[in-house]
């Protein structure tokens, strides 16, 4: 553990006295050497790594315990981290694969291993850190979602026309 903290303490001060400066919320991605480039961060954001969780039409149709819908913060409630390049509001290392209407969302192993640190007032990325998310509550909230959609005609129905609304060719 105390290793951890300390490569978490380096890395804010590589970041910090690599003079770049960000606004809290724009995060500042840690210097990770010549190969971690935008686009190899992008990857090993969204690639498909086998993953398989749910139908992308049927996650968007979910509701949450609150009645808004489960995608609303982007997952954030869990500790998950926005991913500002995914247009389907979903987070780093949440990803969709198939084709358009039949789409199913999988995670990689960057929505368990991207930290987010805050540092007098700058957000600093670390790719690969240890995240602070709690994918036990996600997925047991996912799990009373998909069973409240199931309970009853009343609930299935608004759902279904959801799902079928978003399958329908644009």
């Amino acid at each position: 553990m105390r290793r951890v903290a300390f490569l978490i303490r380096f890395a804010v001060v590589v970041a910090a006295s690599s003079g770049i400066e960000a606004a809290l919320g724009d995060p500042i991605y840690v210097d990770q050497g010549r190969h971690w480039t935008t686009e190899a961060r992008t990857d090993f954001y969204t690639r498909d790594q086998g993953s398989r969780l749910i139908n992308l039409a049927w996650l968007q149709a979910l509701k949450g315990k609150d009645g808004q819908p489960f995608l609303s913060d982007g997952l954030s409630r869990y500790g998950f981290l926005p991913n500002p390049g995914n247009t389907a509001n979903l987070p780093v290392g949440f990803h969709t694969t198939g084709s358009r209407g039949s789409e199913m969302v999988g995670t990689t192993c960057s929505a368990c291993h991207t930290r987010q640190l805050e540092v007098n007032g700058k957000t600093y990325r670390i790719d690969g850190g240890p995240a602070f998310a709690d994918f036990q509550a996600f997925l047991s909230d996912l799990d009373k979602a998909v069973g409240d959609v199931t309970a009853s005609d009343a609930s299935f129905a608004p759902f279904a026309a959801a799902v079928l609304q978003s399958a329908a060719p644009s």
